[in-house]
């Protein structure tokens, strides 16, 4: 897939109505999944997301993602969908390691030798943080020909039903809930 202009968009899916756009706008950031998305965005990065827009077009999808104040569009026909699923994602932890050296150096200056036995104590064990993750993730099967692809993108939970509503009546047959 290709990045398209405003225009070559309307030209590939054609035109929605003034009065009855369906479109998804704000709920969702991207992830990855679309390889000029990809090259132009980089690195993944939890902490600014990449808002992603959806919008029903005759033809298909409309999708477009706003990264550093510029829009990328890609167009989805509708034939090449073969599945839309909306899933909770797991927790990942990450493994915090605890310098032994550094706190009985730091224990040491503060509390003399017995501070720095203490403080080596104290960075024996290491602790686990929660990483950065999304709530919801959005997964879009796509096939051309042999091909397959998936777009991923994630949502918070508070905006879970407005993403629900818009997939349920727009994609009916594909989407699904897990």
């Amino acid at each position: 897939m290709e990045l398209l202009t405003e225009k070559e968009l309307t030209t590939e899916l054609g035109k929605s109505g003034l009065f009855n756009t369906k479109k998804l706008a704000g709920q969702l950031h991207y992830i990855g999944g679309i390889q000029s998305l990809d090259e132009v965005i980089g690195e993944i990065n939890f902490q600014v997301p990449n808002i992603c827009n959806l919008e029903i077009k005759p033809k298909g999808l409309a999708f477009s993602v706003m990264h550093k104040f510029k829009t990328f569009r890609v167009a989805i026909p509708q034939e090449q969908i073969t599945s839309i699923t909306l899933e909770d994602k797991e927790q990942i932890f990450e493994k915090k390691e605890k310098s032994i050296i550094g706190r009985a150096i730091v224990g040491g200056v503060l509390l003399g030798g017995v501070g720095a036995v203490i403080g080596g104590l104290s960075g024996l064990k290491d602790g686990v943080k929660k990483a950065e993750m999304p709530d919801l993730l959005l997964s879009i099967e796509l096939t051309n020909g042999s091909q397959k692809q998936v777009v991923v993108c994630s949502c918070k939970y508070k905006d879970k039903t407005k993403v629900i509503q818009f997939l349920e009546s727009n994609f009916k047959e594909v989407f699904n809930v897990a």
